[in-house]
């Protein structure tokens, strides 16, 4: 399955080089299982993307994204959400969740796109921007930021709109749910 990510005017801005496909139809946007909204905070001088799922709120945080970086974005961000997993859960239950192969293969290609404008994945990675901010103003250095911990407790208990009601929801444990879903399909 390919993997879209809209992303921020911010982003494009920094990423001068990063291809951009044309918005797909309202349809298509809404059908497609696994497109992410991604944000960008310069934080020491280095540029770090915050992601989070359209449908599962689940977050990841990317340090330092270079250009270099950028292409093997799929690799950096695998990477990242695999220790984010092992962090929150430990190799054991993580693994009892669910099966690598399945994880590895819902996160197809990436392609890029200009921002959905989806107000509310928005403004769920703007909050989680200002939690990734707040680290600053309490004098911590990009070195003392340990990543893999912190999206891990991004990602144990969060909120969203279902049915018009505001719900807590634990995004970790819907990512995995939403990746196993794709699986029996």
């Amino acid at each position: 399955m390919k993997t879209r990510i809209y992303v921020s005017k911010k982003i494009k801005k920094v990423h001068r080089g990063l291809e951009l496909k044309p918005l797909p139809e309202k349809e298509d946007m809404l059908a497609h299982e696994n497109s992410w909204n991604a944000n960008y905070l310069s934080y020491d001088g280095k540029k770090c993307w915050i992601l989070s799922h359209s449908k599962t709120r689940y977050t990841v945080v990317l340090p330092d994204v270079s250009a270099k970086k950028l292409k093997e974005l799929r690799w950096f961000f695998l990477d990242q959400i695999v220790n984010q997993y092992l962090k929150g859960f430990g190799m054991d239950r993580f693994e009892a969740q669910i099966d690598p192969y399945h994880f590895n293969s819902f996160f197809g290609d990436f392609e890029f796109y200009p921002t959905n404008n989806d107000k509310s994945c928005i403004g769920y990675v703007n909050q989680k921007i200002v939690a990734l901010d707040w680290h600053k103003y309490v004098g911590r250095s990009f070195e003392d930021i340990p990543f893999y911990r912190f999206g891990a407790a991004l990602n144990e208990l969060g909120t969203m709109k279902r049915g018009g009601k505001s719900v807590y929801i634990h995004p970790d444990q819907e990512m995995l749910e939403h990746i196993k879903q794709f699986h029996l399909l």
